[in-house]
Protein backbone atom coordinates (compact mmCIF):
# COMPACT_ATOMS: atom_id res chain seq x y z
CA UNK A 1 0.00 0.00 0.00
CA UNK A 2 1.36 3.40 -0.97
CA UNK A 3 0.41 7.05 -0.45
CA UNK A 4 -1.95 8.67 2.03
CA UNK A 5 -4.93 6.58 0.94
CA UNK A 6 -3.06 3.28 0.81
CA UNK A 7 -3.50 2.65 -2.90
CA UNK A 8 -2.35 -0.74 -4.12
CA UNK A 9 1.25 -0.72 -5.32
CA UNK A 10 1.20 -3.10 -8.24
CA UNK A 11 -1.32 -5.66 -9.34
CA UNK A 12 -0.82 -9.04 -7.68
CA UNK A 13 0.44 -11.40 -9.06
CA UNK A 14 1.50 -9.51 -12.20
CA UNK A 15 3.29 -6.58 -10.55
CA UNK A 16 4.95 -6.85 -7.16
CA UNK A 17 7.30 -4.47 -5.33
CA UNK A 18 9.37 -5.17 -2.22
CA UNK A 19 11.64 -3.03 -0.04
CA UNK A 20 14.77 -4.09 1.82
CA UNK A 21 16.34 -2.00 4.59
CA UNK A 22 19.81 -2.52 6.08
CA UNK A 23 20.45 0.56 8.21
CA UNK A 24 23.79 -0.81 9.45
CA UNK A 25 25.23 -0.80 5.92
CA UNK A 26 23.16 2.10 4.54
CA UNK A 27 21.66 -0.13 1.87
CA UNK A 28 18.02 0.23 0.86
CA UNK A 29 16.64 -1.95 -1.89
CA UNK A 30 13.70 -1.88 -4.25
CA UNK A 31 12.86 -5.12 -6.01
CA UNK A 32 10.13 -5.40 -8.60
CA UNK A 33 8.67 -8.35 -10.41
CA UNK A 34 6.55 -7.64 -13.46
CA UNK A 35 5.11 -10.73 -15.10
CA UNK A 36 8.17 -12.78 -14.16
CA UNK A 37 10.83 -10.15 -14.94
CA UNK A 38 12.69 -9.23 -11.75
CA UNK A 39 14.68 -6.04 -11.20
CA UNK A 40 16.60 -5.12 -8.06
CA UNK A 41 18.01 -1.66 -7.36
CA UNK A 42 20.05 -0.52 -4.34
CA UNK A 43 20.12 2.99 -2.88
CA UNK A 44 22.26 4.62 -0.20
CA UNK A 45 19.28 6.16 1.60
CA UNK A 46 15.69 5.27 2.36
CA UNK A 47 14.65 8.64 0.87
CA UNK A 48 16.25 7.80 -2.51
CA UNK A 49 14.63 4.38 -2.53
CA UNK A 50 11.23 5.80 -1.59
CA UNK A 51 11.52 8.48 -4.30
CA UNK A 52 12.11 5.70 -6.85
CA UNK A 53 9.09 3.87 -5.44
CA UNK A 54 6.99 7.04 -5.80
CA UNK A 55 7.89 7.17 -9.50
CA UNK A 56 7.10 3.48 -9.88
CA UNK A 57 3.77 3.89 -8.09
CA UNK A 58 2.64 6.69 -10.40
CA UNK A 59 3.63 4.67 -13.47
CA UNK A 60 1.85 1.53 -12.29
CA UNK A 61 -1.26 3.40 -11.14
CA UNK A 62 -1.59 5.05 -14.55
CA UNK A 63 -1.00 1.78 -16.40
CA UNK A 64 -3.38 -0.21 -14.17
CA UNK A 65 -5.96 2.57 -13.71
CA UNK A 66 -6.15 1.69 -9.99
CA UNK A 67 -4.72 4.76 -8.30
CA UNK A 68 -5.66 8.41 -7.89
CA UNK A 69 -7.65 9.80 -10.83
CA UNK A 70 -5.65 13.00 -11.41
CA UNK A 71 -2.26 11.43 -12.16
CA UNK A 72 -0.30 12.25 -15.29
CA UNK A 73 2.91 10.62 -16.59
CA UNK A 74 4.80 13.93 -16.50
CA UNK A 75 3.71 14.87 -12.96
CA UNK A 76 6.64 16.59 -11.26
CA UNK A 77 6.97 16.93 -8.43
CA UNK A 78 4.70 14.13 -7.35
CA UNK A 79 2.20 15.50 -4.80
CA UNK A 80 2.95 14.38 -1.23
CA UNK A 81 -0.44 12.64 -0.97
CA UNK A 82 0.83 10.04 -3.45
CA UNK A 83 4.26 9.58 -1.87
CA UNK A 84 5.64 7.22 0.71
CA UNK A 85 4.43 4.12 2.46
CA UNK A 86 0.84 4.15 3.75
CA UNK A 87 0.63 4.69 7.48
CA UNK A 88 -2.64 4.03 9.25
CA UNK A 89 -2.88 6.84 11.78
Amino acid sequence: MWGTEGWDLGSWPYQVAAHYDCDALSVYGLATNTEGDTTVNAYTSREERDAATNELAVSWWIDNENGPDELTPDMSPIPLAYCGPFRDL
